[in-house]
């Protein structure tokens, strides 16, 4: 995905982001993608998002991890959606199986707004 960004190539970074998705889901996001992209120059914008992912793909929460989360002690939801490539599920599962009292909700993967945010309201209301 990086690599593609890099290149300003957005048709391959959306192929990249939907790879494994059934068609319905994976032409929609790409839809989507493509809609929130329409705004910007590829050229600029392709290597400011690569280098965003590559950072991204080094984040930790704790260090060490995962033992690190062991000892801390705050209320904790955490929602994740299976396949999403930004996020993967197996870190959030782990999060969950690591700190104390953590409770995973499994979202249903969604492209409205609407349907988003009531997922979360139900969980943190």
């Amino acid at each position: 995905m990086a690599a593609a960004f890099a290149r300003a190539d957005f048709d391959e970074a959306a192929r990249a982001i939907t790879a494994g998705y059934p068609p319905p889901r994976a032409q929609a996001w790409t839809e989507a993608l493509r809609a929130d992209w329409s705004g910007y120059e590829p050229a600029r914008l392709g290597p400011k998002l690569a280098k965003a992912v590559r950072a991204a793909a080094a984040w930790r929460v704790a260090e060490p991890w995962p033992s690190a989360l062991a000892g801390m002690r705050v209320p904790t939801e955490i929602l994740a959606v299976k396949g999403d490539p930004a996020h993967p599920y197996e870190i959030a599962e782990t999060m969950a199986a690591t700190l104390p009292g953590a409770r995973l909700h499994a979202r249903v993967p969604s492209l409205s707004p609407a349907k988003i945010a009531e997922q979360w309201v139900s969980v943190l209301a």
